[in-house]
């Protein structure tokens, strides 16, 4: 569903933008608050920053963080973009989304104040200058930029580490995505932890897992080596 906020203007299309497999998230409650906090914040960088490893849902938090901070009527506009590899055009579909032209000082100095994501900064190729082409256009206080990558970002940023799920949380994940089975919720916490440290906690290898688990109906045992 959309998210209704405040503001001059709705951002009414940045939720079809986002690609994120958002059904429930474990062990993050405090990491989403501290990002939207960042975001929502009138005194911190303008740029925020949530890196970790492939899979640990770096999307998910982002995502989360966003809606949250956008229902609380922090930002009248949102756009958000995915680059697809270095020859995307980020700045381009994000003055698209936002709805400004291209140009030193774009966003001006009005009332508005805008949230621009780029969910995949590693996949540019060359990210500082998309958030040095950024700030030119205005892209800074009181608007904010978040990016999700899987390094941190060599500049003046709020950082936050996204780091792999462990103990209760990672089972706990386990038997969410299993929970249609009939043997895997009954399992011991010991047995599920062998899944733990196999994927390292990484939260997509965890669901890939159980879905090669749950789609080839082979013995845990097998799946797990």
């Amino acid at each position: 569903t959309e998210v209704a906020i405040a503001g001059r203007r709705r951002p009414s299309t940045w939720q079809r933008h986002v690609v994120v497999d958002h059904d429930r998230l474990f062990g993050v409650d405090r990491l989403i608050e501290k990002v939207r906090h960042a975001l929502v914040s009138q005194t911190g960088p303008e740029l925020v920053s949530l890196f970790g490893e492939g899979g640990a849902g770096k999307t998910a938090v982002a995502y989360s963080a966003v809606a949250e901070a956008v229902a609380g009527g922090a930002f009248s506009r949102v756009a958000w973009v995915s680059p697809a590899g270095p020859g995307s055009d980020v700045v381009r579909d994000l003055s698209v989304q936002l709805g400004f032209r291209l140009g030193e000082n774009a966003l001006g100095s009005g009332e508005e104040r805008v949230l621009a994501v780029i969910d995949g900064l590693e996949a540019v190729a060359d990210p500082i200058a998309v958030v040095q082409d950024l700030r030119l256009m205005g892209l800074s206080h009181p608007h904010k930029l978040l990016v999700t990558t899987r390094w941190q970002v060599r500049a003046e940023a709020a950082q936050f580490r996204l780091r792999p799920l462990a103990g209760a949380d990672a089972i706990a994940l386990i038997r969410h995505a299993g929970a249609e089975d009939g043997l895997l919720p009954s399992l011991d916490d010991s047995v599920l932890q062998r899944v733990v440290d196999v994927t390292e906690g990484n939260p997509y290898l965890l669901k890939f897992f159980i879905g090669q688990y749950l789609s080839h109906h082979l013995p845990f045992d097998v799946v797990l080596d």
